[in-house]
């Protein structure tokens, strides 16, 4: 009984350690010392507390009306609408009465602990100790491929339950599991669904298909978990149950999906196949070399390194399997498994020099309209967590070998072998370092040469910004000193269990003082803004109706001003409005240089961006080639008649008009058309037609009506005009 619950306060402690450790780590941002950068504000954060102020209201927003001239919000990737963890954060929002930015990085951080509990279970169940399992661990949630997610909330979240997927393949390979792991199984893939990342759903796949064949052979079983579980569950109900959780999972997610998907295929650069666009972040054999001994030289979209300490471990048990040293059958199978799957990954990444890619890519419909095919490392993660925790296993098996057994080969294994592999680290890394072979990611968002205002931030950036690259090669010799002096040590005092510990504690301390800095200033920016509570967006929203429109500005939904917005982003927004807006400005906002003063004057006024701020015109026909062919037919109506109207309510979402016209017009709502918008005269439902090939357009008889524009999205989409 003691023994029993030895073990299970062992493995509470460890369970603890290894969720709360992102919050110890991430020390900086947990106590707002710095905010996350990169697109974490000006996307996710604006969203997040927008949807969240709007549910504390009882409303539930479909559309985004201040955005890119209008843009759906329940499919927008960014918003996570509809993920599960979203009720705990409308419980703390309610709870605190306040959502500022130093909450939502709070609850990013959150999803590097589910990552990391995930993964310790996924570790323990292939017979991995405690210690070992809860260093590898902290070791992986530290890495920079995990860390680097911090500023995209929602690709944290969907990494977050990779593990947890992982663990219930695991768990589900024992008969009396099966039912268990199969609803764990199917609970993490309906949450990486709506995540919000659907290139993540794409990259899962080819972790978890690779993996569950492995698990349906009693060989590659056994080399991943060590023993056969008592009894196996068999073939056929493994298949079938796992396969009823994942079915399950994606019936649910399946209509919320295929509404992104159909938004997608609306969007500039997302609906259809563009090789150069797919390939444009480039991740080659340099980023590879670099994620493993030298992180300057690679893309921060895809790197992973896990320190020096876990390379040089990991070295050194490929040269204790390639010698033999103390390796079974089983450790040599698991080796080809992980080292051959994880190959394949790496090559497929590098994009265009891919043979395997550009095959991939010309044949396989969805693959060809991703891109930064370097963010898919992030599945390579897992696989190099097992790797450091059989090293490590197998090196504090060394550390515990009798003096006599073995001595002498274990002596050159440990002396020659990590010194040849720290001396050829080192010779690379020097080589990187002096030839200043950087991506361009280093200096310019990691060390911030390209922003000198970045001084006001103070000290924390100035460490950053001082930052020697000769580190890398200071931490690969303080490891491989490391972990040959505590090999002589236990050999004189031999001590196994205290060597053990010893040696965990210094790989960690060693890992994690090189790891610091890169990982938490890799996408740094000031500390957060206490912004005031009192955020009522339905408020905000109809008072900003009649302001003026910004022409450039975020092309995402603003917070906390709620200001209307017709700009553009790269590669976004509805690829209709996207052509009018490029049509008379750049995009920044500028008029082009081709277009006269009149006709810019008139694009800015037609999307409401000027004094005047209009949002509704009447015009006696549609089909105008331009917004000055446009505003001429509505300032000609105008002088003829005595059109108007009122706005009685609007919420985003549903728009109610009173209207007055002494004769038959048509009313144009300057905010882009979706197939899912409906409209009603007097009760009445009317077609909607398209003003400039983009915007909401109804005809109307003369007299006086009442007119309701509504955002409906049936169950699964109907298609796109």
């Amino acid at each position: 009984m003691r023994q029993v619950q030895r073990r299970l306060i062992a493995e509470g402690a460890a369970l603890a350690t290894v969720a709360v450790w992102p919050l110890v780590f991430l020390a900086p941002y947990t106590q707002n010392k710095i905010g996350i950068g990169n697109d974490f504000l000006s996307l996710y954060f604006n969203y997040k507390v927008y949807l969240l102020a709007m549910w504390d209201q009882g409303h539930f927003p479909l559309w985004s009306p201040t955005e890119g001239a209008g843009f759906p919000l329940y499919s927008n990737p960014f918003a996570q609408s509809f993920y599960p963890l979203n009720l705990l954060y409308l419980a703390y929002y309610k709870v605190l009465g306040r959502f500022v930015e130093w909450d939502y990085q709070i609850l990013t951080l959150l999803a590097l602990s589910i990552y990391g509990v995930g993964l310790y279970l996924w570790l323990r169940r292939l017979k991995t100790t405690t210690s070992i399992a809860v260093v590898a661990v902290v070791v992986a949630v530290s890495s920079l491929k995990v860390t680097e997610l911090l500023r995209f909330p929602n690709a944290a979240h969907a990494a977050a339950w990779m593990p947890w997927l992982l663990y219930a393949a695991t768990l589900a390979t024992a008969r009396r599991h099966l039912v268990a792991g199969s609803a764990v199984f199917g609970a993490a893939l309906l949450m990486l669904f709506t995540a919000g990342y659907p290139y993540f759903i794409v990259y899962a796949v080819f972790l978890i298909a690779p993996y569950l064949l492995a698990m349906n052979f009693s060989a590659s079983r056994r080399a991943f978990m060590r023993t056969e579980p008592e009894p196996p569950s068999e073939k056929g109900a493994y298949v079938a149950w796992l396969g009823g959780g994942a079915l399950l999972a994606a019936l649910i997610a399946f209509p919320w999906l295929r509404h992104v998907q159909a938004l997608m295929a609306q969007t500039v650069d997302r609906g259809t196949p563009n090789f150069g666009y797919a390939t444009g972040h480039l991740y080659g054999s340099l980023s590879t070399l670099g994620s493993w001994i030298f992180p300057p030289a690679a893309s921060m979209e895809g790197w992973y390194y896990f320190g020096m300490a876990t390379t040089l471990m990991i070295a050194f048990y490929l040269l204790c399997v390639a010698l033999r040293h103390g390796i079974t059958a089983r450790d040599r199978l698991l080796l080809a498994l992980l080292v051959g799957w994880m190959a394949f990954v790496i090559y497929f990444t590098w994009g265009r020099d891919s043979v395997i890619f550009t095959w991939v890519w010309q044949h396989v419909p969805v693959l060809n309209q991703m891109r930064v095919w370097g963010r898919m490392n992030i599945i390579l993660v897992p696989a190099i967590a097992l790797l450091l925790a059989v090293a490590l296993t197998r090196y504090v098996e060394i550390l515990g070998e009798p003096r006599v057994a073995g001595s002498s080969r274990t002596l050159v294994l440990v002396f020659t072998g990590l010194g040849v592999i720290a001396a050829m680290t080192l010779a690379v890394q020097y080589f990187l370092y002096s030839s200043q072979s950087f991506d361009g990611y280093w200096p310019f968002y990691f060390k911030q040469s390209g922003d000198p205002g970045s001084a006001i931030w103070g000290k924390p950036w100035q460490h950053v910004r001082n930052f020697d690259e000769r580190r890398f090669l200071a931490y690969t010799l303080a490891a491989c000193l490391a972990f040959i002096g505590l090999w002589l040590a236990a050999r004189k005092w031999q001590r196994a269990s205290l060597w053990r510990s010893i040696a965990l504690v210094v790989f960690v301390a060693i890992s994690m003082r090189e790891m610091f800095y890169i990982s938490n200033y890799q996408w740094m920016h000031p500390p957060s803004k206490k912004i005031p509570v009192n955020f009522d967006p339905l408020a905000l929203l109809r008072a900003n109706f009649e302001n003026p429109r910004s022409i450039s500005g975020s092309a995402t939904l603003s917070y906390p001003s709620l200001q209307y917005g017709v700009g553009l982003i790269p590669n976004w927004g509805f690829s209709r409005h996207v052509n009018v807006h490029l049509r008379y400005f750049k995009p920044d906002g500028q008029p082009r240089p081709e277009i006269s003063a009149v006709e810019a004057a008139a694009a800015k006024r037609f999307f409401g961006a000027d004094e005047k701020a209009e949002r509704i015109f009447f015009t006696q026909r549609l089909g105008h080639e331009s917004p000055l062919q446009f505003l001429r037919d509505a300032d000609e109506l105008a002088s003829i008649a005595q059109n108007s109207y009122q706005v009685d309510y609007y919420d985003g979402d549903r728009l109610q008009l009173t209207i007055a016209v002494t004769e038959p017009c048509w009313l144009t709502f300057v905010d882009n058309w979706d197939p899912y918008w409906t409209a009603e005269i007097n009760g009445n439902p009317t077609t909607i037609d398209l003003a400039l090939g983009s915007y909401k357009a109804v005809r109307f008889p003369a007299g006086g009506s009442k007119l309701v524009f509504a955002y409906k999205p049936p169950l699964l989409p109907s298609g796109a005009k």
